[in-house]
């Protein structure tokens, strides 16, 4: 697999993480998830080399004037790129964002910006349109759910490519190891209820899986990178090719 990687890693495994894969040709990106459902504090990532780092920000905890404010913050403190989630619905007192709607804040600034797209979402259509919407407000790129290929995921994969391939924007696959199956299992089926049973069963490959997920992602949308998730110390020297 020639694809560049963003590895999700904690800040508890960073530093190891860098270390391992500090490749001068083809430079790996470390994204930093939001830590117990709260948006990471852009401060504690100080100690490391930022422009590796892409910080998750849950744009529902931050109202328009406190986005511009953390966009600005982001900017200041060395990043290049940042990963925007809605998180869940603001409390009724908050006024927080959308990530469609934070988005021009930091593509404002001249950072990159990642998002979400949910392959697996009940409404194909409404979750196309919201792509459609963080596309045309700055999104650089798009990571989907974890992919688990199946008839169906193709066939959605071949909508999404119809719909987004005229906006620029990159479509980005999520693939797991499943390392430890009962663990990322309880993971996985908050994110993705519909993990075949034969992934946990063992009747189908993940390594497999992950494979013709990279190669379908690269025919469809001539996608160069690839996102691993939950990726740390404990599985430091494991690939899929």
């Amino acid at each position: 697999m020639n694809a560049r990687v963003i590895y999700e890693t904690f800040t508890t495994d960073l530093e190891d993480m860098q270390a391992t894969f500090k490749e001068p040709q083809k430079p790996a990106l470390f994204s930093i998830p939001s830590l117990k459902s709260s948006p990471i504090d852009l401060r504690s990532l100080d100690p490391f080399e930022k422009t590796s780092l892409i910080p998750h920000i849950r744009c529902g905890d931050y109202s328009k004037q406190e986005t511009l404010e953390m966009a600005e913050l982001a900017k200041k403190r060395g990043f290049k790129q940042v990963f925007l989630i809605s998180g869940d619905k603001p409390h009724s007192s908050q006024k927080g964002l959308t990530s469609c709607q934070a988005i021009p804040s930091y593509h404002g600034v001249g950072l990159e910006v990642g998002s979400c797209l949910d392959i697996y979402a009940p409404c194909l259509k409404t979750e196309i349109e919201k792509a459609q919407k963080k596309a045309k407000a700055g999104a650089s790129y798009l990571v989907t759910q974890v992919v688990f290929l199946s008839e169906e995921i193709e066939k959605r994969l071949l909508e999404i490519k119809g719909a987004l391939h005229h906006t620029g924007v990159k479509i980005v696959p999520a693939l797991s190891h499943l390392g430890d199956i009962k663990k990322d299992s309880l993971l996985l089926k908050k994110i993705c209820p519909t993990i075949p049973q034969e992934i946990f069963s063992g009747k189908q490959d993940i390594h497999e899986n992950n494979k013709k997920a990279v190669d379908l992602f690269q025919r469809l949308f001539n996608s160069d990178t690839v996102y691993l998730i939950q990726y740390n110390k404990t599985t430091l020297g494991n690939t899929f090719d």
